[in-house]
């Protein structure tokens, strides 16, 4: 029997992308969400959180797949055009392009144009050196000190968002930049409407303010791995460890940052 209450399976598809459109009528759509999945996912199409529904549900969110897209038509093909023969030049002699399979004879043809002197400058002057990294105008992060780095902010709605961080160490800084050194990689939901926070379970069962765990590096299309150093903007840096005071004020910063409507 699947263990998920409605309002979490309700929660999981929109995050997958099964949002309902709206109905008329007063009937849960829950049913209509349901069989999108299943369909899109070829198992039983019924309509109702089986076993194999949930199971699938909560590996699709571990995993971290996309949400079923139809396919975009593709493009028209382009049509190429065929540039007009060359003509004869003064005097009856036809280049090779003018179809008649005649040549140039020696010391006859017409030398290519000069470059003009414009365009050699243009040519010849050496690529535009990069620019020197900007220093940052917010506090320096030590080497060797704990921090936390936010990976993304992805806004759902007007109230929710979903965020992956992680907690390492910092390495050195390069200008506006911080070198860190991976230790865990960590999810949040965050939910204006509600209160309180969890360290327990993203998830959020019960639905709270701000929920956080950790998860595997490789979640949600992740590509990075412990230990591995990572340059990360210094905005997106907070010297601190993973306890629930800091995640919350750093998380909420970020948060607001990303998502305007969640101020």
């Amino acid at each position: 029997m699947c263990q998920m209450s409605a309002r979490t399976l309700k929660d999981t598809l929109v995050r997958l992308g099964y949002a309902a459109s709206s109905r008329l009528d007063n009937r849960d759509p829950l049913a209509d969400m349901l069989l999108a999945f299943q369909q899109a996912n070829n198992i039983g199409v019924t309509g109702v959180a089986d076993d194999v529904t949930c199971n699938l549900l909560a590996k699709r969110m571990e995993d971290g797949v996309r949400p079923y897209r139809q396919s975009a038509p593709a493009d028209p093909p382009i049509a190429l055009v065929r540039p007009p023969a060359a003509q004869p030049a003064p005097g009856g002699v036809a280049g090779p392009a003018a179809g008649n399979g005649s040549t140039v004879p020696e010391g006859q043809g017409q030398a290519p144009p000069a470059m003009p002197a414009e365009m050699e400058k243009v040519a010849l002057a050496p690529p535009p050196k990069p620019p020197a990294p900007k220093p940052s105008t917010l506090p320096p992060i030590a080497p060797g000190q704990a921090v936390l780095a936010v990976e993304k902010v992805e806004c759902v709605g007007r109230d929710e968002a979903f965020v992956t961080f992680y907690s390492g160490f910092a390495g050195g800084m390069d200008g506006d930049l911080v070198g860190v050194q991976l230790g865990k990689r960590f999810a949040v939901w965050y939910d204006r409407r509600y209160r309180d926070l969890s360290s327990e379970s993203w998830e959020c069962t019960p639905r709270r303010m701000l929920c956080f765990s950790a998860v595997k590096f490789t979640s949600w299309s992740g590509t990075r791995a412990p230990d591995e150093s990572v340059t990360f903007p210094r905005a997106g840096v907070a010297a601190g460890s993973p306890d629930e005071a800091t995640v919350k004020r750093e998380i909420e910063k970020w948060i607001h940052e990303k998502c305007p409507a969640l101020r």
